[in-house]
């Protein structure tokens, strides 16, 4: 199974170190590959490296996409996330 979803980056920082970090970990619970898309760039979901040189920041809209049989479960999860500005 292959889904998107768009959501918003809201954090004051935008993608850094921290939040990044959350993502990664959160994103590497799941078996599906999880994929971040910019308008210029997309990258792996579960490689720090990766998510990091994204560069986004505030207000940045994101694509997240999954492909796997838990694709539902984790967009679910990740985009929960960014709804609770990584506070959780």
């Amino acid at each position: 199974m292959e889904l998107e979803r768009k959501v918003q980056l809201t954090h004051i920082l935008g993608l850094h170190v921290r939040v990044s970090v959350k993502l990664v970990e959160e994103a590497r619970k799941f078996k599906s590959d999880i994929f971040l898309s910019t308008e210029k760039d997309t990258v792996n979901g579960k490689d720090i490296m990766s998510v990091l040189t994204l560069g986004a920041g505030p207000g940045t809209h994101l694509v997240l996409r999954a492909v796997g049989e838990d694709a539902q479960a984790a967009l679910d999860h990740l985009e929960a996330l960014f709804l609770a500005d990584f506070q959780t």
